[in-house]
């Protein structure tokens, strides 16, 4: 949490002062009369930030990423599981979970942690992989 509210801060700073570090030095000593992020306390540091949040200040979300090509249809194809209950956990990080485990061999055993990472010919074998098994659960449900 005070890792979060410091990085906050920071961006606010460089928002509102650019690379003045007398300005930002000032602020800090006048709000909580420390001088340093690390040696305040979480309400002190709060308060430093909900300053910068009057001043105009606005936290922003991280932006998604949009999956596109084989990771788009490999996440395509996991929802289409989640919706036939193949899957319990239809999200992205339980897809990336699942492929780190399946494709260990893909990497000469060594496992790759995230999906962005995966090769082009990765994630068509992890595509592949699931769709197998999707045929496989689907033909034990119609015998």
């Amino acid at each position: 949490m005070a890792c979060k509210l410091i990085q906050k801060i920071k961006i606010a700073e460089k928002q509102f002062h650019g690379d003045d570090d007398d300005m930002k030095r000032l602020v800090k000593l006048e709000l909580t009369g420390m001088n340093s992020l690390t040696a305040m306390t979480l309400t002190q540091k709060q308060d430093v930030l909900d300053h910068y949040k009057d001043l105009g200040f606005v936290v922003q979300a991280k932006a998604k990423k949009k999956l596109t090509g084989p990771a788009a249809k490999l996440f395509s194809v996991w929802q289409q599981m989640a919706d036939s209950k193949l899957v319990r956990d239809r999200r992205y990080s339980a897809l990336e979970k699942w492929a780190v485990e399946n494709c260990k061999g893909e990497n000469n055993g060594i496992p790759i942690t995230k999906l962005e990472w995966f090769t082009t010919a990765m994630l068509h074998s992890a595509i592949e992989q699931l769709k197998a098994w999707q045929n496989r659960e689907q033909k034990a449900v119609s015998a």
